[in-house]
């Protein structure tokens, strides 16, 4: 899920939309990891970090959708 949010925001970029949103970016997860080491709960920060990076490639997705949605007019979509 991690690798996931960096490959979905180039992909988006590389197809020409601009990808700013998302909910749990590199320092969120830089700064989780870090957290769960300095307390000694890596198994907690594991599993955040698995769960919101997921969360975030999803919400980055739908956002690359809306866009890629609004780029294309109303009779000109593709079957």
């Amino acid at each position: 899920g991690s690798i996931m949010v960096s490959y979905v925001r180039a992909r988006a970029q590389v197809s020409g939309l601009e990808m700013k949103e998302g909910l749990f970016t590199r320092a969120e997860r830089v700064l989780l990891l870090g957290g769960g080491l300095i307390i000694g709960q890596m198994r907690i920060a594991l599993w955040l970090l698995a769960v919101m990076s997921n969360a975030t490639v999803l919400h980055r997705l739908f956002g690359a959708w809306r866009q890629l949605d609004r780029a294309v007019p109303e009779g000109k979509q593709q079957p």
